[in-house]
């Protein structure tokens, strides 16, 4: 299981780190963080590409920058 910190992440969903939690409040069905040792929020890999792959091609946040789904 490969976890993803939030500068990975941004670059997988294809936006700036500090548009993440922007982008995550907007989200509701998100996968949730994990926190393995109490400190740094990070994402289980696995989900976020599942979660991408349910988002509807050509989805934009709110300046139009595209989150790619694949």
């Amino acid at each position: 299981m490969k976890l993803l910190d939030k500068t990975e992440l941004a670059a997988l969903l294809h936006i700036q780190p500090q548009s993440l939690p922007t982008t995550i409040a907007r989200k509701p069905d998100f996968p949730q963080a994990v926190h393995p040792t109490g400190g740094q929020a990070l994402w289980i890999e696995s989900e976020i590409q599942a979660w991408i792959a349910t988002q509807p091609r050509g989805n934009t946040n709110k300046r139009g920058a595209h989150m790619r789904s694949s």
